[in-house]
């Protein structure tokens, strides 16, 4: 059973998520972890370990290039 509350079993999955191809998954991912890590030290800790702020970040940047390209 995973615990849902501390956010340290679901990180692997989620950030697998985060890292796949299809963009509303991803987007959905991101939001499940900011759920999990807002006021939870615990599961800050657990997503910081598995280098989450790198994968967030990726999304982000392929994100705000798209939205650029589909502005040109």
């Amino acid at each position: 059973m995973i615990d849902v509350t501390s956010g340290e079993d679901c990180c692997r999955p989620l950030l697998a998520l985060i890292k796949g191809h299809v963009v509303s998954i991803q987007i959905k991912a991101a939001l499940a972890v900011e759920v999990l890590a807002d006021h939870n030290e615990s599961s800050q800790a657990a997503f910081l370990a598995q280098d989450a702020v790198n994968a967030l970040i990726r999304l982000l940047k392929v994100q705000t290039d798209s939205v650029v390209i589909s502005l040109i």
